[in-house]
Parts: C-alpha cells; sequence; structure tokens
C-alpha cells in the first residue's frame, strides 16, 4: 500500500544524533509514512548508520550524493516526494512518537493545508524550553507569516500539503536559504493549524541554523530577498514593518559587529558586508515602521546608540 506521508531528512556528519532520530520516527504511533533520507556525503559514520536502519525497515529509502550542501540535499530530498504530504525532520532533532499521528488527523479532520508542531528547545544539558505558545488553533496565511516574520513567535516545523511544494521555489542560497522556503510554505498554505505532537529542536554550537558568525552575508541576503518577495506580493504595510524591524535590527547589529572585529576582515568583505547592510536600511519605511511596531527597551538603547552618531554628523554636514 502506498503511503500517505513522507519524511524528509538531510544528513551531514550526524552520527552523534542519528539513532536518536530514527528511533523517534520508527516508533511513530502512525505507520502509514516512508521515509526519505539523502546524506550528503558524511566524513563520519552517518552513511554506515543510515544504511544499518534501512536494512530493518523497508519504509525507509536511503540516498547518498556528492557533497552539496544542506539546502540542496533538501531539494535532492523533495524531489523524491510521491505523497499527498510531508514534513521536514532535521537529522539532529527528533519527535514525539505520536507527532506524525496528531498531525496527519488535524489535517485530514479539519482541512489543513498544514499542521505544525508544538517546538520544543533541547539543550545538551537535557533541559527543554517549550516556544510554540498560542490558544489560537487555526491561522490564516497572513497571520501566520506575520508571525514567522517576528523572530520565528509562530515555528514552520509541521506537516504541509506536498502541492505546496509546486509553487515555491528556492531563489535564495546559503545557510538560511530554508528560512526563506520556510516563509514561503506558510505564505502559499490557506489554512494553517497546530497540533499537540511535539518536535524537539536541538540547540548545540553545531546544530545547522545556530552557525550565524562568519555567515553574514546569508543572513543579510535573507532579509534583502524576504523584503523583495513581499513587496512583489503585495503584502500589507503591517507585515513589511515587522520584516523591516528585523532588518534593522540586523543590518545595525552587522555594522556594530564589522566595526569591534574590522582586523577579522578583508577590506573586500568589509565592504561588501557593510553595503548589504545599507541595501537592507534602504528598504526600510520608517514612517511605517514606528506607527506598527513596538520596541523593547533594549532595542531602543541599541538603536539610539546607532542612530544619534549619524545623526549628529547628517546635521554637521548641513552646517558646513
Amino acid at each position: 500500500m502506498k503511503p500517505v506521508l513522507s519524511v524528509i531528512t538531510a544528513v551531514y556528519n550526524s552520527e552523534r544524533f542519528l539513532h536518536q532520530y530514527f528511533y523517534s520516527l520508527l516508533n511513530q504511533t502512525y505507520k502509514d509514512f516512508e521515509l526519505i533520507i539523502v546524506d550528503d556525503a558524511s566524513s563520519d559514520n552517518s552513511w554506515n548508520i543510515i544504511k544499518e536502519f534501512a536494512q530493518k525497515d523497508e519504509r525507509i529509502r536511503a540516498y547518498q550524493k556528492e557533497h552539496s550542501g544542506n539546502i540542496a540535499t533538501k531539494s535532492y530530498a523533495q524531489s523524491k516526494v510521491n505523497t499527498p504530504y510531508f514534513t521536514s525532520i532535521d537529522s539532529d532533532d527528533f519527535i514525539s512518537e505520536d507527532a506524525l499521528a496528531l498531525g496527519m488527523n488535524d489535517i485530514l479532520t479539519k482541512n489543513l493545508d498544514c499542521s505544525l508542531y508544538q517546538l520544543t528547545y533541547h539543550y545538551p544539558t537535557g533541559d527543554i524550553d517549550l516556544v510554540t505558545n498560542t490558544s489560537t488553533p487555526i491561522f490564516g496565511n497572513l497571520e501566520a507569516l506575520s508571525l514567522s516574520l517576528d523572530n520565528w513567535k509562530l515555528s514552520s516545523f509541521g506537516i504541509y500539503k506536498t502541492t505546496l511544494l509546486k509553487r515555491i521555489k528556492n531563489q535564495i542560497v546559503g545557510i538560511h536559504a530554508d528560512e526563506f522556503e520556510a516563509r514561503l510554505l506558510l505564505y502559499y498554505s490557506n489554512r494553517i493549524g497546530i497540533n499537540k505532537g511535539t518536535y524537539f529542536y536541538r540547540q548545540h554550537p553545531s546544530s545547522i541554523t545556530s552557525i550565524i558568525n562568519g555567515n553574514i552575508t546569508d543572513l543579510l541576503t535573507l532579509q534583502i530577498e524576504l523584503d523583495r518577495f513581499i513587496k512583489e506580493v503585495g503584502l500589507p504595510e503591517r507585515i513589511k514593518s515587522i520584516n523591516d524591524k528585523s532588518s534593522l535590527m540586523i543590518a545595525y547589529g552587522t555594522q556594530h559587529k564589522l566595526e569591534n572585529n574590522r582586523k577579522k576582515f578583508s577590506v573586500e568583505e568589509y565592504q561588501t558586508i557593510f553595503q548589504m547592510s545599507e541595501v537592507c536600511l534602504s528598504s526600510i519605511n520608517f514612517k511605517k515602521l514606528i506607527q506598527y511596531i513596538t520596541f523593547t527597551q533594549k532595542e531602543k538603547v541599541f538603536l539610539t546608540f546607532r542612530l544619534v552618531p549619524k545623526m549628529i554628523l547628517k546635521l554637521l554636514f548641513r552646517i558646513i
């Protein structure tokens, strides 16, 4: 019997976490799924572990390919999906044993385009921290997108209709490209629910999405592309303002980092990154930003520190 759901995973040097990952999936109360797992030419024992589990469970479709990076490997895995629904699980993460059952039940009984898991951070100490905390059972796409743009107040980990993959195109590359794709999935989903299954999002130094240092240009590119997309589809100003706030904090944060670590960048790198941060700033509608967005006291102090010197310089130039 053909499965209804595909679980897709890209793997690169994840041998430390794969056993817990596999046990969480193969012990699911929901059985009608296939696991599409793609090894991105790992240099550790990941591929051998994958083959070991694949020999024990026929639901596992294992592939190995030349190293091309996380985003390209995820895209390859997506191309193998032939089921009505899919979900992505990172190779260093795991889910509660009822997550797939609860998600699929929500999608089928509530006529949803996607059903999101409860997101829980899992720390190296064993501590956990529930991130998802909302009383709204079903969202529209604009509300869900807004929450995701606001520092991921709504996680995108969940089960989606496979037809949505045809509507998204991964238009940027780099470590944050999957965040762009996740926002597109939410935008193209008309009805979005949150189920009671848990996604355990591992927090550790080598976690793919925690590696920010050294990838400044990727983060700036993400903000520039999000702004382009928001303008392209004509989203409301309140949504653009949420993204503008992120662009503002990231751009000024980048410039602050450049100034404090000047010796770590070549002249060319410094100029490229600084120019990209200025592109982010130039796209911001400050009038609308002030109208729609509230800043914390800490954010106000930081922005004052960044803005006041620039305002003084502009004033001096006018006087001169």
